[in-house]
């Protein structure tokens, strides 16, 4: 047991480890810092979950990347963003793609907009407008987008030699 009323430090100058056979808790009672001049890594076996209580009308979750694009994939299943108030996706520079292999699906108050084996639905229980200076109904026209390959088969090696041996330190 370590304990020093004003703090302790524990410093080198190459790696360390902290290891153990079952559970590792960190708990501070205000704030935890993590900070890495790299690349912050987390090999996890079966789940993540980050869950902030919040305070009303407050920022509680970033993700923020200054620099270089941000990616996430579920590789395996469904990917769900919910909120209980609006949804904004913004590009400031460029465009916005929706990509859907089968179907895209738009809906709101009873009608919807499907996009499915190159076709078009659009259906409404009320008014559908459309308004504009002018209106070109030409022929036909497509484009298709290629879609991202996600990786096959087991999580890669390093990581799951990391989880195996119970280390956060592998050997190639």
């Amino acid at each position: 047991m370590l304990s020093a009323p004003a703090g302790i430090a524990s410093l080198t100058e190459q790696s360390q480890t902290v290891s153990a056979g079952q559970n590792l808790n960190l708990v501070a009672q205000r704030d935890a810092n993590h900070t890495t001049g790299r690349r912050w890594l987390h090999n996890v076996g079966q789940h993540i979950s980050l869950f902030v209580a919040g305070v009303k009308d407050k920022v509680a979750l970033k993700l923020i990347a200054a620099k270089g694009k941000v990616q996430v994939q579920a590789q395996s299943d469904a990917m769900e963003l919910t909120a209980d108030k609006d949804v904004t996706i913004t590009s400031v520079k460029q465009k916005i793609h929706l990509n859907g292999k089968q179907e895209i699906l738009l809906t709101s108050g009873g009608a919807y907009v499907r996009i499915k084996d190159g076709k078009i639905e659009l259906h409404a229980p009320g008014t559908v407008s459309f308004k504009g200076a002018s209106h070109d109904w030409s022929g036909p026209a497509s484009t298709n987008l290629p879609f991202p390959t996600l990786p096959q088969g087991d999580t890669p090696s390093c990581q799951l030699a990391a989880i195996q041996h119970k280390s956060g330190m592998t050997k190639k």
